[in-house]
């Protein structure tokens, strides 16, 4: 799988068959595994970094942070990442 910028986290989906990634260039991607490319992409504030990336163990969530020190949440729905239910969240720090 390739990217237009360097990979700065990575997280398995509990289902094995989707990969999310996100990026330097500020990008949160979706990979289907067994498809072999790239499903969806989001950018939740645009060209900041992502930082970390990670999914909860029943896929019921999941979450992206990046160098602005935001923090971003959606649910996926059915298979679609769509950022329904999307919240930030400022800290002053690094958690």
């Amino acid at each position: 799988y390739e990217c237009p910028a360097a990979v700065t986290s990575v997280a398995l989906h509990p289902n094995q068959t989707e990969l999310i990634s996100g990026d330097q260039n500020g990008n949160v991607r979706v990979w289907d595994l067994q498809a072999n490319g790239c499903m969806q992409e989001i950018v939740p504030d645009g060209d900041v970094p992502i930082r970390s990336v990670a999914v909860a163990s029943d896929a019921s969530m999941v979450v992206a942070g990046n160098n602005s020190a935001k923090v971003f949440a959606w649910q996926p729905s059915a298979g679609e990442y769509i950022p329904k239910s999307l919240t930030e969240t400022r800290h002053d720090g690094y958690l």
